[in-house]
């Protein structure tokens, strides 16, 4: 069967773009409490408030490049990350290139934020996931930029909840 999970991770007039990610698993069955015990073993994973608050962007990003190197993505920069995992955006740009100019210079090395060159890799993540009978298919990710989402909040009838839920359903279609 097919697992696949959507939800945001970023809110872009705070720092940067809204972010919105998904995740697909193969898993030949499912156990809610038992994909998260192995998902947690694999990659650290946990509630994103407790990985992504204020000071602590290094074990942010420590767990980022986990996930998506457990995917195949082994982005060296920036604009390889966003290049690899972001859909086009759902809404007109104020901006050329809003997505790479909205948080860090394109040319910007990872990791930058923690010293976890080895360690942010999970060349075994993949196998030890199939071992549990779970097998990363994909991951991608779609933003809106601070203009294009002040923009859109602007307008009638758009709301966050709405802008969150049209990200969502892109998500959805392109998995």
């Amino acid at each position: 069967m097919l697992i696949v999970g959507i939800d945001e991770n970023g809110l872009g007039p705070l720092l940067g773009p809204l972010l919105v990610t998904a995740a697909a698993f193969e898993a030949e069955t499912y156990d809610k409490d038992a994909f998260w015990r192995i998902a947690a073993k694999r990659l650290a994973a946990d509630d994103s408030k407790k990985i992504f608050s204020s000071g602590r962007l290094g074990k942010a990003e420590k767990a980022t490049l986990a996930w998506l190197d457990a995917f195949g993505f082994r982005p060296s920069t920036y604009a390889e990350l966003v290049m690899s995992v972001c859909c086009r955006a759902p809404l007109p740009l104020p901006c050329e290139n809003a997505v790479l100019k909205c948080c860090l210079p394109s040319t910007t090395r990872l990791p930058c934020f923690s010293d976890c060159a080895d360690e942010c890799k999970n060349r075994d993540a993949d196998d030890s996931f199939r071992c549990d009978g779970i097998k990363p298919v994909a991951v991608r990710s779609a933003s809106i930029c601070p203009g294009a989402f002040n923009l859109a909040l602007e307008g009638e009838g758009l709301n966050k909840f709405k802008l969150d839920f049209l990200l969502m359903m892109r998500l959805a279609r392109e998995l």
